[in-house]
C-alpha cells in the first residue's frame, strides 16, 4: 500500500472509523443473486435485541407514519386502531368462499408471530392507497350473484323474429 491507498482495483473510504471496501470499476449489483438483490428491499422488521431495542407499538407507529401496509393477528388487530391512523382494511374476494375476503395470513408485524397459527391475520393498508389494492366488498358480491345469474333465453318463436329481422341472438 502506498499513499494510503491498496496496490489492487479497490477504494478505501477514509470518511467513517469502519474500512469500506468497493469495486473501483464494478457495477452496482454486480456480483448478487436476484434473489439477494430483492431481498435487500425488504425491511427486516422492528428490533428485538437487547440493543436498540423497539416496542411493538412504536414500530407499528412508525409504519403507519410512512403509510405502509400492516400486517396484525387476530391478537394484535384489538389493539390497533386504525381510524386514528386513518387505515382501511383491505378486502380482496374469495373464490373459493371459505374466508370473508378480509382474511390475510403472514408474519405479524407486532408480534413477529405467524397469523394462520393465531386465528387468522388482517391487512391494514393507507386510506389513500385502499383503491388501487382491496375492492369494495358490496361491488364484490354484486359481481358475483351478477355472474351467477341465468342468461336470458329466448323461445323458438322470438329467435325466428329476431333471426328475420336480422337482429342477432343475444
Amino acid at each position: 500500500m502506498s499513499n494510503g491507498l491498496p496496490k489492487d482495483n479497490t477504494l478505501v473510504s477514509r470518511a467513517f472509523p469502519f474500512t469500506n471496501f468497493v469495486p473501483k470499476y464494478g457495477k452496482l449489483g454486480q456480483g448478487f443473486k436476484k434473489w439477494e438483490i430483492i431481498d435487500s428491499f425488504a425491511h427486516p422488521g422492528r428490533r428485538t435485541t437487547a440493543k436498540g431495542y423497539q416496542s411493538p407499538a412504536t414500530w407499528i407507529t412508525e409504519l403507519a407514519d410512512t403509510r405502509k401496509a400492516i400486517l396484525l393477528c387476530s391478537l394484535c388487530d384489538r389493539k390497533f386502531d386504525a381510524s386514528s391512523f386513518k387505515y382501511l382494511l383491505r378486502y380482496t374476494r374469495d373464490p373459493s368462499g371459505i374466508t370473508n375476503g378480509s382474511v390475510c395470513n403472514g408474519m405479524c408485524d407486532a408480534c413477529k408471530q405467524p397469523t394462520a397459527d393465531l386465528g387468522q391475520g388482517k391487512l391494514w393498508v393507507a386510506a389513500e392507497l385502499w383503491d388501487s389494492v382491496s375492492t369494495n366488498p358490496q361491488q364484490a358480491r354484486i359481481n358475483q350473484r351478477m355472474a351467477w345469474k341465468p342468461k336470458k333465453r329466448f323461445s323458438l318463436r322470438e329467435f325466428i323474429r329476431r333471426f328475420q329481422h336480422g337482429q342477432m341472438c343475444r
